[in-house]
């Protein structure tokens, strides 16, 4: 099935990238957030190779400069990307703090990472942020 528009045909795709954001024809993000989960290893690998030189100081401004705002970028689009797929997200994030504070042996649980890096809480949290002060203040 094909579309026109002004004697123009558009066919229909099952996939699209729109501003950087994947979207299916289903609108269920899964490249998307697979898209996501491999930049933010491809960065936490970077910064593995560095884990000797870097303070965690340095460590933290990186993850905060480039691994974070992969993970909120037009998240108003595909917040609701169902369970599964929030999960990949929040293990990417597990993965990336626990490179960060060096904890590798998975002594703290992952909530307890979240506020040292001021993620008060998980990243799906963090994410409806936006939508609930909207939905107050719209009321």
């Amino acid at each position: 099935m094909n579309i026109k528009c002004s004697e123009n045909t558009i066919p229909l795709s099952n996939e699209i990238k729109l501003f950087g954001v994947a979207i299916d024809n289903k609108l269920k993000f899964d490249a998307h957030i697979v898209s996501v989960c491999r930049k933010v290893s491809g960065r936490v690998n970077a910064l593995n190779r560095l884990k000797i030189i870097l303070p965690v100081k340095t460590k933290e401004a990186l993850y905060r400069a480039f691994m974070l705002p992969n993970f909120y970028y037009c998240s108003q689009v595909w917040h609701h990307c169902g369970a599964r797929n929030s999960n990949k997200l929040e293990r990417a994030n597990e993965r990336a703090l626990r490179d960060v504070f060096k904890d590798h042996q998975r002594t703290a649980p992952y909530k307890e990472l979240l506020p040292r890096i001021g993620i008060g809480s998980t990243l799906e949290y963090f994410r409806e942020s936006p939508h609930l002060g909207y939905a107050y203040h719209h009321q």
